[in-house]
């Protein structure tokens, strides 16, 4: 099952929580937004919100 979320082919949303220190700006949330360039290659496109501390 696990390899089959992780799989990009099979297009399944995820949803990560991040704890920062800080407020994150809006221009470091947009980025997140239009997807950053990592090492490899550029992630997907991001929804990336504040949440209550849970």
């Amino acid at each position: 099952m696990q390899s089959r979320i992780a799989d990009p082919r099979h297009n399944i949303p995820e949803t990560y929580w991040a704890q920062v220190e800080g407020e994150p700006s809006a221009e470091q949330l947009q980025r997140l937004w239009n997807g950053v360039q990592l090492k490899d290659e550029p992630t997907l496109l991001a929804l990336a919100r504040f949440i209550d501390a849970p």
